[in-house]
């Protein structure tokens, strides 16, 4: 069997070839796109441990942008990922009764009620889903209603429906912001979008029953 032996032609080739594959164009080209990758990755990013806060027993994560600012916290509570947009020291100056705490941490299914014309229809729908989707998974229901007739197939759902076992908490824009409890319906007024969402975070530490 006859052995067939590289030329010094093709070894010149080979040798070509590999230093072209790794010519400064193509080192340089790695290096962008390396760079580019490491960019996207850290615009945002989980901070250093030794931001992280701890409240209720619960620590919670800054998730923080590329400039710097914290976007919003993440608590891990019973192996779920909970979103809020506010630390909770931020929104514990909200007041709210021992008897809306006890309700809120008590119960596990709950109405979400609004009038289908409120001011804030946009920011009470985004309210409705965060709280319906981040809370699913750690064992809460939440039932979008409205108070009235509406085109979304949604039930007609008023505080004289609210029950120890199923409290109704009724959303609705207005002058004061408060969280009141009438018959075990929760009022939450709230006068701006940067007050619902810290609403929605208050409400959220009482259901998962959170505090210092």
């Amino acid at each position: 069997m006859k052995k067939f032996k590289r030329s010094k032609s093709s070894r010149k080739e080979l040798k070509s070839s590999k230093k072209k594959f790794f010519s400064k164009q193509t080192i340089w080209a790695v290096g962008i796109v390396l760079i580019m990758v490491l960019s996207v990755i850290g615009f945002m990013y989980v901070a250093p441990s030794e931001t992280e806060h701890e409240y209720g027993g619960v620590t919670f994560i800054p998730i923080v942008t590329g400039s710097g600012s914290v976007d919003h916290w993440v608590a891990v509570v019973n192996s779920s990922k909970i979103i809020f947009y506010n630390h909770p020291y931020d929104v514990g100056f909200i007041n709210m009764t021992v008897e809306t705490e006890n309700l809120l941490s008590s119960s596990r299914v709950f109405y979400l009620t609004s009038d289908v014309d409120d001011t804030y229809k946009e920011d009470i729908a985004l309210m409705d889903f965060q709280m319906t989707e981040d809370l699913y998974s750690a064992g809460y229901i939440f039932i979008p209603s409205f108070t009235s007739n509406n085109t979304f197939d949604k039930p007609i759902i008023t505080c004289s429906n609210a029950t120890t076992v199923m409290p109704v908490i009724y959303f609705l824009s207005g002058k004061n912001d408060s969280i009141t409890l009438e018959d075990n319906c929760i009022k939450v007024e709230f006068s701006s979008q940067l007050s619902s969402r810290r609403f929605k975070d208050r409400l959220m530490l009482g259901i998962l029953g959170l505090e210092e």
